[in-house]
């Protein structure tokens, strides 16, 4: 099974229990699963849910405590937010400046 489709049933399992055995034990197997395959064996996984009604006390995970790069939908979602604050049209300047002589 493909890791993306691994980490989506393990996420699933847990979002809609109806559709399988969703307790934060089975999705952490599965995470655990996905950490041994051979396509993941050196990457850092990470996951953590928070249930929908819950608090954040009910939160639960797979290396929780460990610091992880964020994965490119976070760079879509910061993406997004500069767009609706900054609009489609925004460019940053980017200036090149010296201190001293050239050459």
């Amino acid at each position: 099974m493909p890791r993306s489709t691994s980490l989506i049933l393990a996420v699933s399992l847990f979002l809609f229990p109806s559709a399988g055995a969703g307790s934060p034990e089975d999705v952490i197997a599965e995470m655990e699963k996905i950490q041994d395959e051979s396509a993941t064996k050196t990457a850092s996984l990470g996951l953590c849910l928070i249930p929908v009604d819950g608090e954040p006390s009910d939160a639960f995970g797979y290396h929780t405590n460990t610091g992880l790069i964020p994965a490119s939908t976070m760079k879509a979602i910061t993406t997004a937010t500069a767009n609706e604050i900054l609009g489609g049209d925004f460019r940053f300047t980017t200036e090149l400046q010296l201190a001293g002589a050239l050459g």
